[in-house]
């Protein structure tokens, strides 16, 4: 799924049907699922029309190329190259877990692949890193189908969270990602925005880095397995960020 966001400022509901409308016809006339409307509760004039496009509906219509994540091999192949770097950088010894802000999955996935590479090349032994999908309490579809023992995770309704990364309601690798926490013996772990924002400021203050939403969940994960005992002060622990803070300065600012 695609989302294209328009953004209106708008001085009275007049102006602001006459918009729509015209938002409407764009939305029909290029095919998009469905049209929806935010509003800025600071700012009554500043209006978001959102329209929803199923890319594989529009690939079929269009002819076009679907190079969505997991529908082209090149994109797991990209992703690989962590697990590469992680082993390098510790001298090829992996940590004993790995937390990953999961959306689409592949990050996930193809770092197990890369695992299974490296020992098939002698650079490793067998032993694993326990992997964590980290997800949000918005848009959790791959935690609770791992809670509950599926080999697949169905549609996550209504899937909200201001980590655009994090808000992938149906994954199509759900499978291989469910089966590589399995197989890892690791988990899912789910974490509130305001956990997130949280995990930011403290990636900031303690490490200098400005982390995208996605990265501060990991960072507010990684509390929730120490303290449910999944991670221990002896554990080597890789956490990942995926983006950069500076592309959600207004998602984030009204809870910083």
């Amino acid at each position: 799924m695609t989302e294209l966001l328009i953004r209106h400022k708008v001085g009275d509901y007049e102006t602001f049907k006459k918009i729509f409308l015209e938002d409407e016809e764009r939305r029909r006339s290029t095919g998009s699922k469905r049209a929806r409307v935010l509003l800025n509760a600071d700012d009554p004039k500043d209006i978001w029309v959102v329209l929803e496009y199923d890319n594989a509906e529009q690939a079929r219509q269009h002819g076009w190329y679907e190079c969505a994540t997991l529908k082209e091999p090149y994109r797991l192949e990209g992703k690989k190259t962590m697990g590469y770097e992680v082993a390098e950088q510790m001298g090829w010894k992996l940590p004993d877990a790995v937390l990953y802000p999961t959306g689409g999955g592949t990050g996930l996935v193809g770092m197990w692949k890369a695992f299974d590479e490296m020992e098939t090349m002698g650079f490793i032994g067998p032993g694993r890193p326990r992997m964590y999908a980290v997800q949000m309490e918005g848009c959790a579809p791959i935690v609770k189908a791992f809670a509950e023992g599926r080999e697949d995770a169905p549609l996550w309704e209504n899937a909200r969270t201001l980590a655009h990364g994090l808000r992938v309601p149906k994954a199509i690798g759900d499978f291989l990602m469910l089966r590589a926490l399995r197989q890892s013996h690791g988990a899912g772990v789910t974490v509130s925005d305001p956990e997130a924002v949280q995990g930011v400021k403290d990636a900031a203050a303690c490490e200098g880095l400005f982390m995208a939403p996605e990265g501060g969940a990991c960072v507010a994960a990684l509390r929730h397995l120490k303290a449910s005992g999944h991670l221990s002060p002896d554990d080597s622990i890789v956490l990942f960020n995926t983006g950069t803070g500076l592309k959600y300065v207004e998602n984030m600012a009204p809870l910083w």
